[in-house]
């Protein structure tokens, strides 16, 4: 069934193959790929010994392909690498090309180089972990990179301190590149001066992500002071990623500052040191200045010994895990309420805790921002699993009630019969939830999840996503597929929406999936960032979408039944006709009535 789907559906637009999984359909299916020239993106994943041979003898036949992903299997990538070279000879379609592994052949990398330089296609070039001791094609690099026209993003990781300057002076002079990510980045004064002149004089860049090692001397960072005025003066970059341990506080408290009236840099991240020390620091300085709502620090915050730092906006994320539920603990708990700016929680709860569920409720039921929601419980074996708890129930309820968490990871291994119904009606009724990951659960449990959550489960346009372990029993297979399929026509409503500038006003399948999504706020944020528009301006083009199938002309337009106006022939007995309704009938039929309730002539 997939051979012939993925060989003669040319909708099919992505794909992704984990061979690991099993290796010999995989395969099969990477060749069935090969065969479908409407399928742009692939992802390959977890390469094994046993089917790098058969990878490499199809890389060069994916002409068609536009965007490639390659991951091994703890595998050196070196015998993946000769055929993507071979690839660049044969085709002109390549624009990403994303390399997930650890590479130590110069040779070969080098190959690849010469191959995308006398070919440059390319728009986005990625590799994760250039471990190259030496480089013998350091002026391949600069080369490429200060020649290519129509590379937007580049992103490395590599601690060779050559390849990193020939990087860095390859994008000093190239005027295409928008993106720009280096990792493991080591600092001198000429490599950080070449960041500062790119700051300063590449008027293209819209996204800089430098993130060093944590071993950084402390006698250096003085030399990052040359960034902080480019990166004040610039009025082009949006997005910036920078570590914590580069700045000294009074430059930090400087850059800040400057923040506040730069309207351009709507993204700034800064990344704390492993053993995030100077936390305390950063939050005193961005409290001070004003700052806090324009930056976002990676710091999962615990409640347990730093609820002061929660009171800094920069931090979005908070976690906690109470051995003992005492006053002090719940005092703190009480006090997240105020803090509206969290995004993610991280709970892990050690047997029956009332109390903490119920202080934990308030948090949940009013918290505006909150998006990820994961929860960790264990009874070590204290209840009767087929027990109600309480406390459980009031976790959901708050939950429920809170009508904005998007994901919710949940880790329950004693969870009861009753406490999977109860979950189960949370997930089939939310209207905010779009994934779910449940992990530790028997099969039984999660068999009986199943069944419950697939009856009806057609009417949720919200879930896009369910994952778990564990397995389900034979007779659960089939509620297990009901689900599957519903995640699959709703993750592909915000995807189709998501089209809604660059479709045709009479695209029937971008206007129903339009329809669909806007009766929901939840799946209107994620369109607008899956079509990178604001909210503001992507509400403008729902409401003018909508606008053209509110008459019974337009509406029919769209869903293919006439092509131009319902004209009906006069009845013998002269009943009312569907063309005779007026605005009003017609606006109450629309009530009941949606593109989708229109059957599509697969004939057309």
């Amino acid at each position: 069934m997939l051979d012939w789907l993925l060989t003669t559906h040319c909708c099919i637009g992505s794909v992704i193959i984990r061979l690991s999984t099993d290796e010999y359909t995989s395969l099969c299916l990477l060749h069935s790929v090969s065969k479908n020239k409407g399928i742009k993106t692939l992802a390959i994943d977890d390469i094994t010994s046993s089917a790098i041979r058969t990878v490499a003898d199809i890389l060069p036949c994916l002409t068609n392909i536009e965007n490639l992903e390659l991951r091994s299997s703890r595998l050196d990538p070196v015998d993946y690498l000769e055929p993507v070279s071979a690839l660049f000879q044969v085709s002109s379609s390549l624009r990403g090309l994303h390399i997930r592994d650890r590479i130590t052949n110069e040779q070969k990398v080098g190959a690849l180089l010469n191959a995308i330089l006398r070919k440059p296609t390319l728009e986005e070039l990625s590799f994760e972990d250039l471990a190259l001791e030496t480089d013998p094609y350091i002026h391949t690099w600069k080369q490429y990179l200060s020649s290519t026209t129509v590379l937007k993003n580049l992103s490395l990781c590599t601690s060779n301190w050559s390849l990193q300057i020939a990087v860095l002076e390859g994008v000093l002079e190239n005027h295409s590149i928008e993106k720009l990510s280096l990792f493991m980045f080591k600092a001198t004064e000429e490599s950080v001066a070449l960041v500062s002149r790119i700051i300063k004089e590449r008027r293209a860049m819209r996204s800089l992500s430098i993130v060093t090692s944590d071993d950084e001397p402390f006698e250096l960072l003085s030399v990052y002071d040359c960034w902080v005025t480019p990166l004040t003066d610039n009025d082009t970059l949006e997005e910036l990623m920078l570590c914590s341990c580069i700045l000294r506080t009074t430059r930090w408290s400087e850059f800040f500052r400057a923040l506040i009236a730069k309207e351009c840099l709507k993204t700034v991240r800064v990344s704390p040191t492993c053993d995030c020390s100077d936390m305390w620091t950063l939050c005193t300085e961005l409290k001070d200045s004003g700052a806090d709502e324009k930056v976002s620090l990676d710091y999962d915050a615990d409640l347990t010994f730093e609820a002061e730092l929660l009171h800094c906006k920069a931090i979005s994320m908070v976690e906690f895990q109470p051995w003992e539920c005492d006053d002090r603990f719940i005092a703190a708990l009480r006090l997240l309420p105020n803090c509206q700016h969290l995004k993610t929680l991280s709970v892990d709860i050690q047997n029956d805790h009332t109390r903490l569920a119920s202080a934990l409720a308030e948090f949940l039921k009013s918290a505006t921002a909150l998006r990820i929601i994961r929860l960790r419980i264990r009874y070590f074996g204290l209840l009767d699993t087929r027990d109600q708890n309480l406390w459980w129930n009031i976790i959901l309820e708050s939950i429920c009630r809170g009508h904005n968490a998007k994901y919710l990871f949940l880790e329950m291994p004693d969870m009861s019969m009753q406490d999977s119904k109860d979950f189960t009606d949370l997930v089939k009724h939310s209207e905010c939830v779009r994934k779910l990951c449940f992990m530790k659960s028997p099969k039984a449990i999660n068999t009986a999840f199943f069944r419950r959550l697939s009856e009806g489960i057609q009417e949720n346009y919200t879930i896009a996503s369910v994952t778990f372990d564990g397995g389900v029993e034979e007779d659960g297979v089939s509620h297990w597929l009901a689900v599957k399929e519903t995640t699959w026509r709703n993750s592909g409503l915000v995807t189709r929406a998501a089209r809604i500038k660059q479709a045709s006003q009479t695209d029937r399948y971008v206007t129903t999936a339009v329809d669909r999504v806007s009766r929901y706020p939840g799946l209107l944020d994620e369109v607008a960032r899956k079509a990178k528009l604001d909210r503001a301006e992507l509400e403008v083009l729902v409401r003018d979408r909508l606008r053209r199938i509110q008459s019974i002309d337009g509406f029919m337009r769209v869903v293919g039944v006439v092509k131009d106006r319902v004209i009906c022939h006069p009845s013998d007995d002269g009943r009312m006709q569907l063309s005779d309704l007026n605005e009003d009938c017609w606006g109450y039929v629309r009530r009941y009535l949606i593109p989708d309730d229109v059957q599509y002539d697969t004939r057309v």
